[in-house]
């Protein structure tokens, strides 16, 4: 159970605990406290992943690589047979993120796809409204690359972007 006062949706929303549900496993046992929110780490995502898809996949695959930024785009997929990932994100970290920033960039990608995949994405607070993560999908973001020619010219950086938001030069 969740030990501060807020719910989470998984505590609230019968429909939220059971997706990506295995039975045995009790994802509010792992969360970790962040400034103003709960978080459950990315080796426990993995773990929740691979019990309830033991046949899944994760791909990251590195965008751009500089001595001082990292790009990276993660895939879920559901079955190592499926063509289509499941969920999909890219991140990008710089040297002023992280001094390990290119670990970084592949942790925050992987982790956004497992969230937007369902495993995370439940245990935000109940009462949660449009703040901090929609604001940063809304900051401005170097034009350093090109979108993916596989994207068909969209970009989805930290998961947070819709499939409809094109690429702007």
């Amino acid at each position: 159970m969740n030990d501060n006062n807020a719910k989470t949706m998984y505590e609230t929303v019968p429909a939220a605990a059971e997706l990506n549900k295995v039975p045995g496993f009790d994802p509010l046992k792992f969360l970790r406290r962040t400034k103003d929110t709960l978080k459950l780490d990315l080796p426990y995502q993995k773990l929740w992943f691979r019990m309830a898809h033991p046949n899944g996949r994760m791909r990251l695959t590195a965008l751009r690589i500089t001595e001082q930024m990292a790009i990276f785009e993660a895939k879920v997929f559901l079955d190592r047979s499926d063509a289509e990932p499941f969920s999909m994100s890219t991140a990008q970290q710089t040297t002023q993120d992280s001094r390990d920033f290119v670990k970084a960039a592949q942790n925050e990608a992987l982790s956004q796809a497992l969230t937007d995949a369902g495993f995370g994405i439940q245990l935000i607070s109940a009462d949660a409204q449009a703040g901090p993560m929609e604001k940063r999908s809304e900051a401005p973001v170097e034009r350093a690359v090109e979108p993916p020619a596989s994207s068909g010219g969209h970009w989805r950086l930290h998961g947070r972007l819709s499939a409809d938001e094109k690429w702007k030069s």
